[in-house]
């Protein structure tokens, strides 16, 4: 079984790996990096538990039994002081092994594993983990960051990189060793540089842990909840809509920008400059519809006369910064391209979802997707329309009501795991409960759930967290290279601590409770780590105390106060009853309809087999009701990639025309919304009827304060 779990983890990060990364374009090495950073992350929700219910530390001494005076063995391993639950069962019925220890004496955990394996496996995750979050991840983050051309350059300037980072930290850490080794005394000191460097990484990843995890253990049961709110969550989608369309304006006209900086380096560089080759480079890298925009750009600048925006003439050092601008202005447009079309399709299902509420039938109709076909087709979409309407909303209810009471006994156990008598950590009476009984599959399955709970939140918070483009984890593929570095290593800085702590909330780490009691039960984990004792202060002072801030940063997380700080400072974020918030909301409806009928044209179109030409007139309307004969411009995809939109004429009954004399082009000068005729709901889907020719420009999207008079 425990050979099933590692294998079950195993299969678990690469879904979500591959949800977030793209093996088929990101480096091989990078993404073999961040998959087992993740991997050694995640395993701990399987070892903990397992070395919390089936094994024992390797403290010396030794502990006399009660039948005669002999050290405790437990698969040839020698024990101490301490032992955990299994071996400890083992102990009081009077057995010096567990390799004569017979089923009925003891009941064997569920997934039982020897402790030499155990404990290798621990020496493996830990010091991986160090290595990855402290050397390997972020030299590689500064290596994929780099404009260089050839791997030489960019190793080079990872070295430099990494170089000013940690001399800044070494100028803090030396004098603090120095100091800390005069008053401890200078004997042993490789041991106590040890416990020093783990001490000093431990603390650092437990103010992040802390401040991660108030922040996750609010919002992820607040964000099921939510979920089940369809209207709320519709909402948001569409506020995120208009949200996602000014990023995508705001990385593409970024892009542009870069691409005549680029012309201006390539009309000064010639076929026998040796920055040819990495202006070639370059112009590769080019998205390919901006490609030929670029060659005539340059030859314009060419026949001027070489004149163009950059001051200098280009070297080596200039290309490099154009090569890393290029490539995250690119990783930009792309990613937000493919997020606004995810928003789109997210906020058809939640319009179609509202939709089939009143639907007779109780068969779910679908906008855009036809998947079940055949025979069970009504079956299945009868069950789709229990699910989505019915039955969804309430489970995601219930889950989050039960992650809400998993919180409050989190937040109360941080606050009080120092507390030993009497015991007020929920999570330690619930262990010892279950060991006095020597129930090991219940101590298993409470401390699976536990700290599958707290990596959830942690983990939830990395996941959520945006460093304006240098850490931005994506679904969908979109993750670029340094932001899937960037989360493993935040991921190793996390897992020791989170350990610590978890230990601490059930009362299996001495050094954390302040307990003496000779006989608590250590786990290997401890045995590897230490007790971290030689810094008195941090062992007795911080690590105890400072969970407690947890509190605070919880209710900092329930009253939105970083949310509000966003928005105060210019970030647009989402309040219901925001002025800012409401013209983005009603920007993203819009949007989200123009979307929706340009979706219902395409697919009108492909069934018809109707064929539709270019022209190159500025005024064309539709044939409507009203018998007025015109053309239809649409702009072929070989001549512009982007092709414009242009407003369609439909009969609706939630729209009427208003003033049709207007000289202004934009989408919704020639209508006006009824919403009288909403909330009839005549027609499915309302359209938007229009006067004249509307056009978005040649880029094709939408231009900023489009809706600033609707």
């Amino acid at each position: 079984p425990f050979f099933i779990a590692l294998i079950s983890v195993l299969l678990i990060v690469a879904f979500v790996h591959n949800r977030y990364g793209n093996w088929k374009r990101h480096n091989p090495l990078v993404s073999v990096i961040t998959f087992v950073a993740w991997y050694f992350s995640f395993i701990i929700i399987t070892i903990l538990p397992l070395d919390v219910a089936s094994h024992d530390s390797m403290i010396s001494g030794s502990i006399k039994s009660k039948n005669a005076n002999s050290e405790f063995t437990c698969r040839s391993i020698k024990i101490g002081d301490n032992s955990t639950f299994y071996c400890r069962c083992l102990y009081e019925k009077g057995f010096n092994s567990c390799n004569n220890a017979t089923i009925e004496t003891c009941i064997k955990p569920w997934m039982y594993v020897p402790p030499d394996i155990l404990h290798g496996m621990w020496l493996a995750v830990y010091w991986s983990s160090q290595l990855l979050t402290w050397v390997i991840l972020p030299f590689m983050v500064s290596f994929c960051y780099s404009g260089e051309f050839t791997i030489r350059g960019k190793l080079k300037a990872a070295l430099y990189t990494n170089a000013i980072y940690y001399g800044s930290f070494l100028l803090i850490f030396i004098p603090l060793v120095i100091y800390v080794l005069a008053r401890l005394g200078f004997d042993n000191a490789g041991e106590k540089l040890k416990v020093i460097g783990i001490t000093a990484s431990n603390t650092w990843g437990l103010f992040l842990l802390v401040l991660l995890l108030g922040y996750g253990l609010v919002e992820v049961p607040r964000s099921i909840w939510h979920s089940s709110r369809r209207g709320y969550k519709l909402s948001v989608i569409q506020f995120q809509i208009a949200k996602m369309t000014t990023d995508k304006e705001e990385a593409q006209e970024e892009l542009d920008t870069v691409i005549n900086d680029i012309a201006g380096a390539a009309s000064m560089i010639r076929h026998y400059s040796p920055l040819y080759e990495n202006m070639k480079t370059i112009l590769n890298k080019c998205p390919d519809e901006l490609r030929q925009k670029l060659e005539s750009q340059r030859a314009n600048l060419e026949n001027k006369g070489n004149s163009n925006t950059l001051p200098d003439i280009p070297t080596m050092k200039s290309l490099v910064k154009l090569h890393a601008r290029l490539i995250a202005a690119e990783q930009k447009v792309n990613r937000a391209t493919a997020l606004l079309q995810n928003h789109y399709n997210r906020g058809f299902e939640l319009e179609d979802i509202i939709q089939n509420e009143s639907n007779p039938t109780r068969q779910f109709t679908s906008s855009f997707d036809n998947t079940y076909q055949g025979r069970c087709r009504a079956f299945r979409l009868t069950c789709e329309w229990y699910w989505k309407v019915k039955i969804r909303p309430w489970v995601l209810k219930l889950i989050a009501v039960i992650l809400v009471i998993t919180t409050i006994a989190v937040i109360w156990s941080e606050c009080t795991f120092f507390t030993l008598h009497p015991t007020l950590s929920i999570f330690a009476i619930l262990v010892d409960v279950a060991q006095k009984t020597y129930s090991f599959f219940d101590i298993e399955l409470i401390c699976l759930l536990t700290i599958g709970f707290m990596c959830l939140c942690a983990y939830y918070t990395v996941f959520r967290i945006r460093l304006f483009n240098y850490h931005y984890i994506a679904p969908h593929h979109l993750t670029n290279e340094t932001s899937l570095l960037f989360s493993g290593t935040l991921f190793c800085r996390l897992t020791p601590p989170l350990c610590l702590n978890f230990l601490g909330l059930i009362h299996l780490d001495s050094a954390l409770t302040g307990d003496s009691d000779p006989n608590l039960p250590e786990t290997q984990f401890t045995a590897i780590m230490g007790h971290l004792k030689v810094l008195s202060f941090l062992a007795s002072g911080f690590y105890i105390y400072y969970p407690i801030t947890v509190v605070i940063f919880c209710l900092a997380t329930y009253l939105k106060l970083g949310t509000r700080v966003l928005h105060f400072l210019g970030f647009q974020q989402f309040f219901q009853d925001d002025t800012l918030s409401t013209e983005f909301l009603n920007e993203g409806k819009q949007l989200l309809r123009m979307e929706r009928r340009k979706r219902e044209q395409k697919i009108n179109r492909d069934k018809q087999g109707l064929n539709f030409t270019s022209t190159n007139s500025n005024g064309s309307s539709r044939n409507g009701n009203n018998g007025i004969k015109s053309n239809w411009q649409i702009n072929s995809p070989k001549n512009d990639s982007k092709a414009n939109y242009h407003s369609t004429k439909f009969t609706s009954a939630k729209y009427k025309n208003s003033d049709g004399g207007l000289d202004r082009v934009e989408l919704l000068n020639a209508v006006e919304y009824d919403p009288e005729a909403d909330i009839q709901g005549q027609q499915r889907w309302p359209s938007l009827a229009t006067s004249s020719t509307s056009s978005f420009g040649k880029g094709g999207s939408v231009p900023r304060g489009l809706f600033d008079d609707v």
